[in-house]
Formats: structure tokens, C-alpha cells, sequence
């Protein structure tokens, strides 16, 4: 049986006061999700290196997204995904997602007023690999994944830090599989990684692995 878990946390606990500069400024301006097919017959046909996010200041200011996270909302079919109608009672005020990718904190990663930063799975030119026809080559950050699919990366583009995957082995931003994200994005004081962890809804029929949902991520109110 294959074991899926996704990551529960309380998203309105644990925004940090930066997170509260960004609302409204930082958008979602783009999101290439579909894939496409290999060129020249190559095999495997699907081809899903080129899929991206593109993030966009929508503001008049500078704003500093280091540390932000990135998030793909639990996609499971609707009668088995965990949705806002779920987080009710003792899930109230949280948010389940499969996977949680982080741009680093180290240094600050500046977006000027009306530019765009986009991160992928791969920071490569793709237009001779497949009929995306997609250039990555200049991408901000890029998942530096061991996948043999999607194993094609730029030295010179840095990594987007993998916090957690629902699937240890998809090191990769996984868009379509098993539906169409939800793509959150929010900045956190407490540490998200250490959060707690739950089985798809309905599945309890082996032992849950993970902690139960911990204070410091219930009271931050």
C-alpha cells in the first residue's frame, strides 16, 4: 500500500509580521503546469522539467521574498482531499499542503517594483527537448532534483530548498499528480518542517506517523 502523508500546520497562527508586508505585494503572476511531449519521438514521451511558477511584485516598492514558502496544496480527488470546508473543530485555522518548498532565508532576494521571479524544476533551454519550447536557462531558483526525469540543472542557478514532500522520492515540484494544486505562498516564524503531519482524509488505517499538531503552531494567534 503505498503511504501518502501531506503536512498540517496553522497557516494564520504562524505569519510573521513580514508575511504581513508581502499581502497584496507578492502575487502568483504565472503558473506552467501542463507538460508537454518530447520532441523527435524521444521516450519517455512526457515531458515535465519545464513546468514553473512565476511569482510577481505587485507592488510600487522593492520587497525583500527571502524565506518565503512555497506550497502545493493537498490534490487528492475531491472526496479524498482535505479542503478549507475540512478545517473545522480541532483543524480549524490550518491548512494541509503535500509539499512545502521555501526560497532561502540566507540572503535577502530583492524583487523590484513590477518584476517577476520564477522558479522551475529544471533551469535549462528546453525548446530543443520538447514542444513546450520553453527557456528556462534564466530562471531565479530551480529544484535541484535526484529524479532521473528531472535531472537536467543549471550550476548557475541556485536551489529552491525542499522543506518537505508528501513522497520522499518527488524532490521535484509536482503540479498534476494525483490532480490540479492549489499553490500558496507565506512566510513563518516558527519552523514548518517541524510541524505536524497527517494521512489523507479517511486514511487511518495504519499507524499515523508524526506528532500530533504541536501548541507552539495552535496559539500563535
Amino acid at each position: 500500500m503505498k503511504k501518502l502523508f501531506t503536512l498540517l500546520f496553522v497557516f494564520l497562527a504562524v505569519l510573521s509580521a513580514s508575511a504581513e508586508d508581502l499581502q497584496g505585494k507578492l502575487v502568483i503572476g504565472k503558473v506552467f503546469y501542463a507538460g508537454s511531449t518530447r520532441l523527435n519521438g524521444a521516450t519517455p514521451k512526457n515531458y515535465l522539467c519545464h513546468l514553473y511558477i512565476e511569482l510577481y511584485n505587485n507592488s510600487a516598492e522593492a520587497i525583500d521574498v527571502a524565506g518565503t514558502y512555497v506550497a502545493m496544496a493537498n490534490s487528492d480527488a475531491a472526496a479524498a482531499a482535505w479542503t478549507a470546508a475540512d478545517m473545522v473543530d480541532d483543524k480549524a485555522g490550518m491548512a494541509i499542503f503535500k509539499q512545502v518548498f521555501q526560497i532561502p532565508a540566507g540572503s535577502p532576494v530583492v524583487m523590484e517594483p513590477g518584476k517577476s521571479l520564477v522558479i522551475t524544476n529544471c533551469a535549462i533551454d528546453h525548446s530543443e527537448i520538447a514542444e513546450g519550447k520553453v527557456n528556462l536557462s534564466n530562471a531565479d531558483f530551480e529544484l535541484k532534483s535526484t529524479n532521473a526525469a528531472f535531472n537536467f540543472h543549471s550550476d548557475a542557478v541556485p536551489a529552491l530548498s525542499v522543506v518537505y514532500s508528501a513522497n520522499a522520492s518527488q524532490d521535484y515540484i509536482n503540479f498534476m499528480n494525483p490532480g490540479p494544486d492549489g499553490i500558496a505562498l507565506f512566510k513563518a516564524d516558527t519552523d514548518i518542517a517541524a510541524c505536524a503531519k497527517t494521512y489523507g482524509k479517511g486514511k487511518d488505517s495504519e499507524a499515523k506517523i508524526g506528532r500530533a499538531v504541536q501548541q507552539e503552531c495552535r496559539d500563535r494567534h
